[in-house]
């Protein structure tokens, strides 16, 4: 668990029986502008839909030190606080992660409102009254995906307005946080490199020391130690303490620039960790241990098998622990008010509270502790525990510790932050909003309907986050076009048939089809009962052409002539694994290691020239492969291939790449590993605005790198639906 830096700097780690989380009862950014030229001014606050766009265009004005000619100058790096737009000479402006902006760029990235909230594992609040807030879908056993968490988001309005803030990330599952001033640590989480196994899951140390607008690992990833990695967490100053799940408590005393282990209690699991002042407070295998010369030596503390210690804003402790000198079978309350070196019990009745757990403690010594045997009690005492008041659980599911300061309380929980402003009586969602910029989970299965009969005048966007939704302005609003919960079913993959259907894969290798934007959904049979087994086509791609829908998997394909109602067996068709139909309904398809190509509905098929599927194919029919660190293209359907000139190449290949409808490029290119540091690098998004000769990184980065899909609407704009939201890049770019 973490705990905030308290004034004192104790540090004390907690080994022993984990925590569980408690089950609920029933139940934008502004812009800074780049220094103005003569002609130009500075660009304005940015509208709310942008996430940080900027101000209007400058008027043209003479050549000065500010910029020639174009008003403005090159813009600042976008204040990451107030979502980092890059305002300057042209319209517009920086991205919502507070990345640095070209100047006079207008290209911004837009928060489309898909879900609100997601699964908050930890919640910290920095020197500077910053909230941030770690998802972690794992911890509440919801997604068992490393790759699929939002990563850390950052609140400046207590939870009012959210924005990313995963610069420097490699990995964006996020399990624990600490604050020190503006000085700011998280646990992150990932599938590395392993010498037995191939991956295993691991974790490691991240920093950032300017509020969170970027994150530096500090700590490498343990590759050959399986499921070892920090597990609690606290700093204050320059000194941060590390508790590992093998035992090992890892203790910095310069910033976790450089750090010294130990292993006081061999290798009993370590479960906590606090700091106040200059003391060390360190428990483990259910013995607790202090030291007072930074971690250098330790001694055991008189206090029984403890399961939890908690202190904050002074040298006033409470732990929940065995009493030692009774026969009690549940832990109790205890107190410490000289940094943990001597403890008293505190009886807790009225109401009576059975192995409690401390779930916060504030400087103005206001303790929550819930009650541990049914895990939906939660009492608050104003008087350092003397007495006890009941109040309110949040309607859900959360991790504790919660966040506490003054009257108001912020809680991780599965469906996002929760706050109280009344001491826990009540509660409300602190998830943001779209219009706003929100915590936002996973969304993918991005698809957009651009056809005459959609019901937007710019189509309609579909995401599964999770569950259909679907939006018809532009991403305003959501309107829920479930088949699944209906159905009983999971998407794999949506498309749009030629006649403007809905089509849907699911995870039977089946389909389910609606002929009404989603409003009514029927379930297809690819093969019609009673057909043997060698002429069954499990359906595992599928794909519409204009006047075909195709699906496809390890026994052949199927063609539906009728829109995707009925299907036919094509007979002598290859086994494939992926599909992709061009805009001339020529169908390509991967077949183990080999493309091919039917230009007759599937009817025969010919070998082309390997490449992977998907690919490019821009307005003009001419196909563009990005798998490589070169850029190379096609204007036969892939029978040849010419390799575009190499300015400035992609440093090294693969990840999902998209046109837009000006014909940018834009590919993002997976995370990757650095043996020599066991460091990861994180995922880094090219652009290219001259066929491929040239790709440089595109700024403002997409907030969140782990990109599920791209899609194109009626417009051009690019959309990324990502694990941390649905994303639009929006302005005309240089």
């Amino acid at each position: 668990m973490v705990r905030n830096a308290s004034a004192f700097g104790l540090i004390l780690l907690v080994v022993g029986c984990g925590e569980q989380a408690g089950t609920g009862s029933p139940g934008s950014g502004g812009s800074r502008g780049g220094t103005p030229g003569t002609g130009g001014s500075a660009g304005g606050a940015g509208d709310r839909s942008a996430l940080g766009a900027g101000g209007s265009t400058a008027d043209a004005g003479g050549p000065s030190a500010g910029g020639s000619g174009a008003g403005g100058s090159t813009a600042d790096a976008g204040d990451a606080s107030t979502g980092g737009s890059d305002a300057g000479g042209a319209a517009g402006t920086g991205g919502v992660d507070g990345s640095a902006g070209d100047a006079g760029s207008a290209l911004r990235w837009t928060f489309l409102g898909t879900s609100i909230g997601a699964p908050v594992q930890a919640v910290a609040i920095d020197g500077s009254g910053n909230m941030f807030a770690g998802i972690d879908p794992i911890g509440y056993a919801q997604l068992l995906d490393f790759g699929a968490a939002g990563g850390i988001f950052r609140s400046t309005d207590d939870g009012v307005s959210w924005k990313p803030s995963n610069s420097g990330m490699y990995g964006l599952t996020v399990g624990l946080l600490a604050a020190s001033g503006t000085t700011l640590f998280a646990q992150e989480n990932a599938l590395v490199p392993n010498s037995t196994v191939g991956q295993i899951s691991a974790a490691n140390l991240v920093r950032s020391v300017d509020d969170g607008a970027s994150w530096l690992q500090v700590t490498p990833f343990p590759l050959n130690a399986v499921n070892v990695g920090p597990n609690s967490l606290s700093t204050n100053g320059n000194l941060v303490a590390v508790g590992y799940s093998n035992g090992t408590l890892g203790i910095s005393t310069d910033g976790a620039n450089t750090f010294k282990t130990t292993t006081v209690a061999g290798s009993a699991l370590a479960i906590e960790v606090e700091i106040v002042g200059s003391t060390i407070l360190y428990s483990a295998g259910g013995a607790t241990y202090g030291s007072v010369d930074g971690g250098s030596t330790f001694t055991r503390i008189n206090l029984g098998t403890t399961n939890q210690v908690n202190c904050y804003g002074s040298s006033t402790c409470y732990a929940s622990a065995l009493d030692p000198f009774t026969t009690a079978v549940y832990p109790s309350l205890f107190k410490s008010v000289d940094a943990g070196a001597t403890w008293t019990p505190l009886g807790m009745t009225n109401p009576t509270i059975v192995n409690p757990s401390i779930v916060a403690v504030t400087s103005m010594g206001i303790v929550y502790v819930q009650e541990g045997t049914s895990g939906q009690l939660l009492v608050r005492s104003d008087d350092g525990g003397q007495t006890w008041t009941p109040v309110t659980w949040p309607p859900d599911s959360c991790a504790f510790p919660f966040v506490a300061q003054g009257d108001k309380v912020f809680a991780p929980c599965k469906g996002g932050v929760y706050r109280s402003d009344d001491r826990a009586a009540t509660w409300r969602a602190a998830n943001g909003s779209g219009a706003t910029g929100a915590i936002s989970g996973n969304v993918s299965n991005l698809v957009v309907d651009t056809s005459p009969t959609a019901l937007g005048a710019d189509g309609d966007i579909y995401v599964d986050a999770p569950g259909l939704l679907r939006s018809s302005d532009e991403g305003d609003t959501w309107q829920a076009t479930d088949p699944f919960s209906q159905l009983s079913i999971t998407p794999v993959h949506c498309f749009v048939t030629g006649m403007s259907a809905l089509e849907c894969l699911d995870n039977r290798q089946g389909l389910v089809r609606s002929p009404d934007h989603g409003e009514t959904w029927q379930t297809i049979a690819v093969t019609p009962p009673n057909t043997p087994g060698p002429m069954q086509v499990p359906v595992e791609v599928a794909q519409s052409s204009s006047s075909a829908v195709y699906v496809g998997g390890f026994q052949g394909m199927a063609r539906s002539d009728d829109d995707g109602v009925t299907f036919q067996p094509l007979i002598g068709s290859p086994a494939i694994s992926a599909l992709q139909i061009l805009r001339d309904d020529h169908v390509l398809v991967r077949s183990g290691n080999s493309t091919l190509r039917s230009v007759d509905s599937g009817v025969t098929w010919n070998s082309v020239s390997s490449f992977p599927l998907p690919v490019l194919e821009d307005a003009s029919g001419r196909l563009i492969d990005i798998s490589g660190a070169t850029t190379r293209y096609s204007t036969d359907d892939g029978d040849t291939w010419t390799t575009a000139a190499s300015i400035a190449p992609l440093p090294n290949s693969g990840g999902r790449s998209a046109i837009d409808g000006t014909g940018r490029l834009v590919v993002v290119l997976p995370p990757s590993f650095d043996y020599l540091t066991n460091l990861g690098l994180p995922s880094v998004t090219y652009t290219s605005t001259d066929n491929g000769a040239t790709w440089t990184i595109l700024m403002p980065r997409i907030p969140n790198p782990n990109v599920t899909g791209f899609a194109v609407d009626k417009q051009g704009r690019l959309l990324a639906a990502t694990t941390g939201g649905l994303y639009r890049l929006d302005g005309r770019g240089p």
